[in-house]
């Protein structure tokens, strides 16, 4: 079993359900130079003054989630579950997952994963703050009004976010989900998130600990049984060390 499979089986039928209750949108992507338009080097600062709209903000709740798999479609996909954001009114609970299709010929699967999760962390689009808190997997986005008024959309966002996970070499594809329906609905995706972050947080454990992991006693061996990729990734790097001492 692949590290992140059973999150992303769970998404695929997650959105499947929501598809035949018409509670989500299928997004025509924007092209490449569509999304050219909104792309900027810098970090974006809006001020509260600014603002026209509040994502994630800490009044209100988020989740970020980011994962991979080797099924998501060829073509790049962004799903809208609720209103989008130019009819939203100043602030929102806001949601955001990024799978990515990835073809992996080597066994660095912590620092891929750590560059997938830096390429959504440093999202660059004009107009809009983003701050990310992996370990609570939040989410927030404040937007200009003035990009409200220009164009931005769910389109554009949930395309520059596959457009700057696909710029890693790693990456052939990615699905976006973007969801502004609600608490009912983040709370929908808050087991995948949990799934997630603990698949997430074995990994790291395993790449910095290695050779001094003790399974029995550690707090992650019921996620690393039933994710066979970590137990064979532990396996592999305790071999490693050993034979480089």
């Amino acid at each position: 079993m692949g590290l992140f499979d059973a999150p992303a089986d769970e998404l695929g039928r997650l959105l499947a359900r929501m598809e035949r209750d018409g509670r989500t949108r299928r997004l025509t992507p924007l092209d490449d130079a569509a999304l050219g338009r909104w792309a900027c080097e810098a970090p974006q600062v809006v001020l509260r003054s600014e603002g026209g709209l509040e994502l994630g903000s800490t009044s209100t709740s988020s989740l970020s989630l980011v994962l991979w798999d080797a099924t998501t479609p060829e073509g790049d996909e962004v799903f809208l579950v609720g209103p989008d954001l130019p009819e939203l009114e100043d602030s929102a609970p806001f949601g955001q997952v990024v799978m990515a299709r990835v073809e992996l010929d080597d066994d660095a699967h912590y620092e891929r994963y750590r560059q997938l999760r830096e390429a959504v962390y440093r999202l660059r689009v004009r107009g809009v703050m983003t701050r990310v808190l992996p370990s609570r997997q939040s989410v927030w986005c404040r937007v200009h009004r003035d990009s409200l008024r220009g164009g931005l959309d769910a389109r554009v966002l949930g395309g520059s976010l596959c457009a700057a996970v696909r710029a890693l070499p790693f990456v052939r594809a990615a699905r976006v989900v973007l969801v502004t329906a609600g608490d009912d609905a983040l709370a929908e995706l808050a087991p995948l998130a949990d799934r997630v972050l603990e698949v997430a947080t074995a990994l790291s454990k395993i790449h910095e600990t290695a050779m001094d992991l003790d399974c029995d006693d550690c707090e992650l061996r019921a996620v690393c049984d039933s994710v066979q990729e970590l137990r064979r990734i532990h396996t592999r790097l305790a071999g490693e060390r050993e034979a480089g001492e």
